[in-house]
C-alpha cells in the first residue's frame, strides 16, 4: 500500500467524511498520475475529491486530468463496493457517500447497515464504560475529601461554627458518594445487558464478514 492510500485510510478511520483530510501536496501535484489518484480516492469510498485536488494543484499551476481521474476513480469504486468494505465502513461509523454502482449497491448497503448496527452496540458499551470510569473517579475523589474533612475535624476543629461546617461538608460528601455508588450499581447492570446484546449480535453475524 502506497503512502497516500495509507494516509487516506487513516483519515477515514473514525470520521464520517473524507473531505476532512488534506488534498495533494505541491510535489504530488507536479508528479501526479491522475488515474492512480482517482483510483485511490475511489478505493476508500470517496464520492470524488477532484475539486479539492484542483484547488491544491492550482498553487503550482497544475490542472487535473478529469478523464483519467474519473476513469481511475470508477475502477477504485468498484473495488471498494464489496460487502466486507461496506461492513467495515459501517462499523467505523462512517457515512456512505452514495458511490456504489447499482449492480453492487444493494449488497454493499446491507453489509454497511450490519456494520452500523455493530458500531451502535459497541458505542453503547463504550459509553457505559466511560461513565463507570467517571463515577469511580468521583467516588475516589469524594472519599479523599471526606478523609481530609474528618482529619481537620479531629486535628483543627476550630469554633462551633467551623465544626458544624465540617460536619455538614462530610454529610454532603457522604451523600454524594452514596448517590454515586447507587448509580454505579445501575451502570454495571446496564453494562452487563449491553455486553450481552453485543455478544448476541456478534453471534448473529457469525463469520459473515470475516
Amino acid at each position: 500500500m502506497n503512502y497516500r492510500l495509507h494516509y487516506l485510510l487513516a483519515c477515514l478511520g473514525g470520521v464520517s467524511l473524507l473531505t476532512s483530510c488534506a488534498s495533494l501536496s505541491p510535489e504530488e501535484c507536479l508528479a501526479a498520475d491522475w488515474r492512480a489518484i482517482g483510483y485511490e480516492d475511489g478505493l476508500v469510498g470517496s464520492a470524488g475529491r477532484l475539486a479539492a485536488h484542483r484547488k491544491a494543484c492550482a498553487k503550482v499551476s497544475v490542472t487535473p486530468d478529469l478523464d483519467e481521474y474519473e476513469r481511475g476513480r470508477t475502477e477504485g469504486v468498484r473495488r471498494f463496493c464489496i460487502p466486507t468494505n461496506g461492513f467495515e465502513a459501517g462499523r467505523q461509523g462512517r457515512q456512505y457517500e452514495g458511490v456504489c454502482p447499482s449492480d453492487l449497491e444493494s449488497a454493499f448497503l446491507e453489509a454497511f447497515e450490519d456494520g452500523r448496527a455493530l458500531y451502535a452496540l459497541e458505542q453503547i458499551v463504550d459509553d457505559i464504560e466511560d461513565r463507570i470510569d467517571d463515577i469511580e473517579r468521583d467516588i475516589e475523589q469524594d472519599e479523599d475529601a471526606i478523609r481530609d474533612l474528618e482529619r481537620e475535624l479531629v486535628d483543627n476543629p476550630g469554633d462551633a461554627n467551623n465544626r458544624q461546617r465540617l460536619v455538614d461538608d462530610i454529610r454532603r460528601k457522604s451523600q454524594d458518594t452514596e448517590a454515586h455508588r447507587i448509580e454505579l450499581v445501575v451502570l454495571n447492570r446496564d453494562l452487563v445487558a449491553a455486553e450481552r446484546d453485543l455478544d448476541d449480535y456478534l453471534d448473529f453475524l457469525g463469520d459473515s464478514y470475516r
